[in-house]
């Protein structure tokens, strides 16, 4: 009965794809599976000699995990920017619906305009320092913005009078010394003609935990992959056999991982909320790193510089299914993550973000690995879609 329910997980989800890429199909253990043929495994060789020499899988972060929640950007650092809505129509210079590109005072960002209770609202609530990164007016008392629409909300009382927030401290992440048996599976998505991509915005959404005793850590990822090797940022939904959940960012530079996973994390164990993320590099090496919690309100924000001979664009986005396991799997489990997404991507000097199939291209399946499935596409707006699915049946 599990199989029959987890294939049907994976058609209702295929069901949904209006932009899937076509390949013969075998079925293993009610997971429908590409057929590598001849062909396919000479492409495969030929994309492997261009793919990121360092890979890092689940074992280069085994025994550590996050310990709490990292300290949530404080409303003072937030912007709350109410606009009229038939205001903020008038104002826009964008006919894409889904794009906002408005100018306002630069006063707003600290002292926001008074409007109207009878007048319907749009709030711009994000963190200060992201909207003057975003800022494209040359003229300090103006700001102008070119934003995706879903990125303004129509707020409640808390959110134009919100509450403040105090900063938690930080502790050492936990570790245990448990090792054991990993599997890997990727979807991969190039920079093709090296456009100069410098910010990468989307969605992670933890699905569904279900576990009857199996001892195992799975993570589904977003790998973020820039154009010096060795460099890369993951963002990570965690689960772990115990039933605990995370949403975490890990840094490496020079193959190797220089965060700690409280360095940047947010609890989802029980709740399963989607997170949303923000990956800027406006100046070679320099990244700043943003969560936001779909289900709190709650920014979380951090920042790494690499000095030593930093990346300037990103050059591969993939998808990833990893598990590490203490052996032999005997019993019955599923983590689900669905979907992790790649929204948007900023080109170095263009005035707008763009959709990613605009930059990037799909490359053929990876070979099976078993307990691990993943699938990736671009939607019919032009989003990266990857599902991710961990599970004994596969």
């Amino acid at each position: 009965m599990k199989a029959i329910r987890v294939g049907l997980v994976l058609l209702m989800m295929l069901a949904a794809v209006e932009m899937v890429i076509a390949t013969p199909m075998q079925e293993i253990s009610g997971i429908q599976t590409p057929v590598i043929s001849d062909e396919e495994a000479d492409d495969l060789k030929s994309i492997e000699e261009k793919l990121p020499s360092f890979r890092p899988s689940i074992s280069d972060k085994r025994g550590m995990r996050p310990t709490e929640t990292s300290p949530p950007l404080p409303e003072s650092e937030l912007t709350h920017i109410p606009f009229p809505k038939t205001w903020l129509l008038e104002n826009d210079a964008d006919e894409n619906p889904d794009l906002v590109r408005v100018t306002f005072p630069a006063s707003w960002i600290d002292n926001p305009p008074e409007v109207s209770s009878d007048e319907p609202i749009v709030l711009l609530r994000v963190p200060k320092k992201m909207l003057r990164l975003d800022d494209l007016n040359e003229d300090p008392e103006l700001i102008t913005i070119h934003y995706p629409k879903e990125w303004f909300s129509y707020p409640t009382s808390e959110d134009l009078n919100p509450v403040p927030v105090s900063r938690i401290n930080d502790s050492i992440s936990q570790r245990s010394t448990v090792s054991g048996i990993e599997f890997q599976k990727r979807v991969w998505f190039r920079n093709e003609e090296g456009y100069n991509v410098i910010h990468a915005t989307g969605i992670l959404d933890p699905y569904y935990f279900y576990n009857t005793g199996e001892t195992f850590r799975t993570f589904h990822e977003r790998e973020v992959y820039f154009n010096r090797d060795g460099d890369l940022i993951e963002f990570i939904s965690d689960f772990a056999s115990d039933g605990k959940a995370w949403v975490w960012v890990a840094v490496f530079d020079e193959n190797e991982w220089v965060t700690d996973p409280n360095w940047l994390s947010i609890e989802v164990t029980g709740t399963l909320q989607r997170i949303e993320y923000r990956l800027y590099m406006d100046r070679p090496g320099y990244y700043d790193i943003w969560l936001y919690d779909t289900k709190t309100q709650r920014w979380y924000h951090n920042s790494y510089h690499d000095t030593d001979n930093p990346p300037t664009r990103i050059n591969w986005l993939a998808g990833s299914t990893e598990i590490d396991t203490l052996g032999g799997i005997f019993k019955d489990f599923e983590a689900h993550t669905y979907p992790i997404t790649t929204d948007w991507v900023l080109v170095k000097g263009n005035p707008e973000p763009d959709r990613p199939n605009k930059f990037f291209v799909r490359h053929p399946d990876e070979p099976y690995q078993p307990y691990v499935y993943i699938d990736g596409w671009f939607d019919s707006a032009g989003r990266i879609i990857t599902n991710h699915l961990t599970s004994d049946d596969i």
